[in-house]
C-alpha cells in the first residue's frame, strides 16, 4: 500500500488460481474504492512507490520486474531487476530498491532507467563501508529522510542480529 496524489491510497491485491494477475485499487480519502489498474504483466505486486509526476511504480516481488503506471492506469514495463525485490522508495527522480537476495540496495534513475548498485558487495555480512564496500545480509525495508540526504535500510541479520543501516547520499 502507498499513499498517492490527492491523498488516495493505492493497494495491490494478488490474483488467484481462477483470476491470475494483480489489481491495483485506489481508495480515496472519503473511502470510495475503484480499480486503478490491472493486467499489463503485473504479478505479485510488491512494492509500490509514486514519483513526483504521479507515476506509480509497481514491483513484481518474485520476478524483479518493475512496471510504471500513468494517471490513467496505463501499465508499461519499466526495468528488470534481479528476482525478489524487497521495498522501494522515490526521491528526487530516483527509485531506491532493496534487493535482499542480491544483498544490495539499487538506485534507478527514472529518466534514463539506468540501474546501478548504491550499496552492497553482494556478500552476506554486516559490514559498513562506502558503496560496494558495504555488505548486507538481507536488506528489506527502506526509508528516506525528508531532505533526501540519508536512506535507512533494515537488514535482516543472522541469529537475531537485525540492524537498521544508514546510507548517506551524495546530494
Amino acid at each position: 500500500m502507498v499513499r498517492g496524489p490527492g491523498g488516495a491510497f493505492y493497494v495491490a491485491t494478488w490474483g488467484t488460481a481462477d483470476r491470475p494477475g494483480t489489481t491495483i485499487h485506489r481508495i480515496t480519502p472519503d473511502g470510495a474504492t475503484t480499480v486503478f489498474a490491472e493486467g499489463g504483466g503485473i504479478l505479485t505486486a510488491q512494492p509500490l512507490a509514486f514519483d513526483d509526476d504521479g507515476y506509480l511504480y509497481v514491483g513484481n516481488a518474485v520476478s524483479g520486474a518493475i512496471h510504471r503506471i500513468d494517471a490513467t492506469g496505463l501499465v508499461e514495463p519499466f526495468v528488470e531487476l534481479p528476482p525478489l525485490i524487497g521495498n522501494m522508495i522515490h526521491f528526487g527522480g530516483v527509485l531506491y530498491v532493496t534487493a535482499p537476495t542480491e544483498r544490495r540496495v539499487l538506485r534507478i534513475d527514472i529518466v534514463s532507467r539506468h540501474v546501478s548498485v548504491l550499496a552492497g558487495s553482494g556478500e552476506s555480512a554486516l559490514l559498513d563501508g562506502i558503496g560496494e564496500e558495504a555488505s548486507f545480509v538481507a536488506p528489506w525495508g527502506i526509508a528516506i529522510t525528508p531532505d533526501g540526504r540519508d536512506l535507512w535500510v533494515s537488514d535482516a541479520g543472522s541469529r537475531g542480529q537485525d540492524q537498521i543501516r544508514r546510507i548517506v547520499l551524495d546530494m
